[in-house]
C-alpha cells in the first residue's frame, strides 16, 4: 500500500483551494458543486486513516 501522508486537514485545504479557484474562474454553481462533490467522494481513497497506521503497527508487533 502506498502511504501519501495526506490527512483530513490537508485534503480539506486542497478542496477549499479548488473551490475558490472554480469560484474565481466563474464556473457555474452547478458544475462547481458537481466537481467538489466528486472530489469529496475520493476522500476515503486519498486520506490516510489512523486505522491504517494502527494496522501496520499490529503487523510489525506480530512479527516480533
Amino acid at each position: 500500500m502506498r502511504v501519501w501522508g495526506i490527512t483530513d486537514t490537508k485534503f480539506d485545504i486542497v478542496v477549499n483551494h479548488l473551490a475558490a479557484t472554480l469560484k474565481k474562474s466563474k464556473i457555474p454553481e452547478r458544475e462547481h458543486d458537481e466537481v467538489t462533490a466528486k472530489i469529496g467522494n475520493l476522500r476515503s481513497y486519498i486520506v490516510e486513516w489512523k486505522k491504517l497506521k494502527i494496522d501496520r503497527v499490529i503487523r510489525i508487533v506480530a512479527c516480533l
